[in-house]
């Protein structure tokens, strides 16, 4: 045998010891990996990032769930964690400002919401709550800067100019606190909250009216809340204060009082009727008053407002003012459900009424409730009703 040979064979030899070694180690390797609590096969194997993402999203749950039981700071350490893991999601940002906010800590909540301002795409909650927050630290023109820089570019946002009219009414500017709510219903009729103060701003004044139309509306959009109950007490009251009863023969209804701002000439002109809400509105309410005896009561409010929607229909009136309450109103009378839906719109402000009269209707008040909630007040840009509106047919 040559030393070729020779060399050839031991090479053979090694290469064939190294395959047995080589099936070995890759053997105990595998049993090694798979019981290893640190490691997994190819398939699992996660990156860094992709373990930071997931434990952020648990410090994420976590943060929210800690915050749902009014545990504030609990939850900024939570969501702290979330963020410094994943900086990336801005929603971990908004609710750390939240919690932030929860727990008083204005100037962090402004301090988070502005870097999230520079760092993500707007959203009109950033503004929503750094206005509160500068609200809470009493420098309301901060606040109305940055609900003006909101509505730049959320023209459409509701919250926005509720805001700005809770700071004016806050320094006693009624009329423009007035103006921006009804500004937000016009830009967004469904938020409920611009009727709720524009229903309390009215209600301190002799317009019951717009009281009781933005009133009857934001209960329809928010209809189980505190502020739902409280306007619901108040609807009671509006009635009463705008009905008067001097005696079986004298009786008025002044819902309004912008008809004594008319010359007489312009007064006796009924076709100002079909230009004037006000005035229509208070002369259907005059021809209605004969429901009320010698009391304001829920059953004497329910036949008012039966005779007034029966009587506004028969002239032009939907067409000269499009209403969706009213428009609502004639919707539940077809459906035998108006009796329903007044004593529950008047429950809170006359209770004993609302249940000496369900005692004997329970079965057919839960029909009622089951419709009510299968049936809500439908309401757009195309067919709301505001103050506004109404005042630019007349101009």
């Amino acid at each position: 045998m040559g030393l070729n040979n020779l060399k050839m064979n031991q090479f053979e030899n090694l290469k064939m010891k190294y395959k047995k070694l080589f099936r070995i180690i890759v053997v105990v390797s595998l049993f090694t990996i798979a019981d290893s609590p640190f490691t997994s096969f190819a398939q699992d194997v996660k990156t860094a990032g992709e373990i930071d993402a997931a434990n952020a999203a648990k410090n994420y749950q976590h943060g929210i769930e800690l915050m749902k039981k009014e545990n504030y700071k609990g939850a900024i350490e939570a969501l702290n964690d979330a963020v410094d893991l994943d900086s990336s999601r801005a929603n971990y940002q908004f609710q750390l400002s939240l919690a932030h906010y929860y727990s008083k800590n204005f100037e962090t909540t402004i301090k988070v919401l502005k870097n999230l301002l520079r760092k993500f795409p707007a959203d009109v909650r950033y503004y929503d709550l750094m206005a509160e927050s500068y609200m809470e630290l009493r420098n309301d023109k901060k606040a109305e800067n940055v609900l003006q820089e909101g509505i730049k570019k959320y023209p459409n946002s509701g919250s926005l100019f509720s805001q700005l009219g809770k700071i004016e009414y806050g320094h006693k500017n009624l009329n423009t606190a007035i103006m921006y709510w009804e500004r937000g219903i016009a830009a967004e009729p469904t938020f409920p909250s611009n009727y709720y103060f524009a229903s309390q701003a009215y209600g301190a004044t002799s317009e019951k009216m717009w009281a009781i139309i933005y009133g009857e509306i934001f209960v329809n959009l928010e209809t189980n809340t505190e502020r739902t109950y409280e306007i619901l007490n108040r609807l009671f009251d509006d009635y009463k204060q705008a009905v008067f009863i001097k005696s079986p023969r004298n009786k008025y209804a002044l819902f309004t009082d912008e008809r004594t701002h008319l010359s007489e000439k312009e007064f006796k002109d009924t076709m100002l009727f079909h230009k004037n809400f006000a005035m229509a509105y208070n002369n259907i309410a005059q021809r209605c008053v004969t429901e009320f005896k010698d009391k304001v009561t829920t059953e004497a409010i329910i036949k008012f407002r039966t005779k007034f929607i029966t009587l506004w229909y028969s002239r032009n009136f939907p067409l000269d003012f499009p209403n969706p309450i009213f428009d609502y109103q004639r919707q539940v009378i077809s459906e035998n459900y108006f009796d329903c839906y007044n004593y529950w719109l008047f429950s809170k402000g006359n209770a004993k009424a609302f249940n000496d009269w369900l005692e004997l209707n329970k079965k057919k008040y839960d029909q009622f409730l089951k419709w009510f909630l299968s049936h809500p007040l439908e309401m757009d840009k195309t067919n709301f009703i505001n103050r506004t509106k109404i005042a630019a047919k007349l101009n």
